[in-house]
């Protein structure tokens, strides 16, 4: 039991570092455009381009 609840805590403090903003300019400029490009795919992936050259939204709901 006691094994459990220090991994269980090791886990949470893993995940309470990761929301963390960085402190090094380089490693929020990495994170920045890491999360750019996510919402960047997120929105290429509900458009798509018709016939005529339009964006056309695919699935506006999920």
């Amino acid at each position: 039991m006691r094994r459990a609840l220090r991994a269980l805590s090791a886990w949470l403090s893993r995940i309470r570092d990761d929301d963390r903003p960085p402190t090094d300019p380089f490693d929020a400029a990495v994170e920045l455009a890491r999360r750019q490009r996510l919402a960047h795919e997120a929105i290429r992936r509900r458009l798509r381009r018709t016939d005529t050259g339009d964006l056309e939204v695919v699935e506006w709901w999920r």
